[in-house]
């Protein structure tokens, strides 16, 4: 018998329709294990990504940490060069001023004796002892006089002459970072890396 209100409704037999509704989930399975297999080699795919991503970063930064302590050790051993370059160019013009000066004071002596040894005779009260110490005095004079010709040197203060220099400003002071840029193209390799084309944005 069947009821009134399924009249005109087709019917299947429960273990068809079973079987029916089996076979669709079984389909759906099947569709979702495609698509699980897809999400896996996709996410297969992006691990590798972030792995090379991470592999990449590090070499970089490796080689960002090695140029840039080439570049420091090359700065550094041109500041040391230019500091004992100035050491040694100052040591050689101070050498030569401070044998000047060294000099300026043995002519200084001298002429103190001299000047201590005149005014001794000046203060003689005897006239025939103070004739006797000018004549000494007067062949002294002349004894070192003709000593110091003989030398080509004179004691006499206006026969000094003062050691000039100064040290090379254009060197030490001028453009110093553009020159010291200039040759640290030297130590520059802006070689060509190999480059990798991104297929999905080339």
């Amino acid at each position: 018998m069947i009821s009134s209100a399924h009249k005109g409704h087709t019917f299947l037999p429960i273990l068809e329709a079973v079987s029916m509704f089996q076979d669709k989930l079984k389909n759906t399975v099947s569709s979702l294990e495609v698509e699980m297999r897809y999400l896996k080699e996709c996410q297969s795919k992006q691990e590798q990504n972030i792995s090379g991503i991470k592999n990449e970063a590090q070499n970089l930064e490796q080689h960002i940490t090695s140029e840039f302590a080439k570049l420091r050790q090359f700065l550094q051993d041109k500041e040391q060069q230019l500091v004992q370059q100035l050491k040694r160019e100052a040591a050689r013009i101070l050498g030569k001023m401070t044998e000047n000066l060294k000099r300026f004071e043995e002519i200084n002596e001298a002429i103190q004796k001299d000047k201590s040894s005149i005014e001794s005779t000046l203060q003689q009260k005897d006239p025939l002892l103070f004739l006797k110490g000018i004549t000494d005095e007067i062949k002294r004079l002349e004894e070192e006089e003709e000593e110091e010709n003989q030398k080509k040197t004179r004691k006499g203060v206006f026969n000094a002459v003062l050691v000039s220099g100064s040290l090379s400003y254009g060197v030490y002071r001028g453009p110093l970072q553009y020159s010291i840029w200039k040759e640290m193209l030297s130590v520059i390799n802006p070689g060509l890396s190999h480059l990798t084309l991104d297929p999905n944005t080339a």
